[in-house]
């Protein structure tokens, strides 16, 4: 059971720290900021950015 609780925390763990990159490529676009200084900012692909940008968070 403690795996199964371990495994679930990481993956909410995981889940967080995307939505508050999420947060922070929406908060970006509207400073100004383009999409390949964002991407490198949060050290994602320019594509996972394209997509949360376009309102399609899916597969980020």
């Amino acid at each position: 059971m403690c795996e199964v609780s371990e495994k679930i925390f990481d993956e909410g763990r995981l889940e967080g720290k995307l939505e508050g990159k999420l947060a922070a490529a929406l908060n970006m676009k509207k400073k100004g900021y383009s999409e390949d200084i964002i991407a490198d900012i949060l050290e994602v692909g320019l594509n996972v950015v394209q997509q949360w940008l376009s309102g399609n968070t899916v597969n980020s």
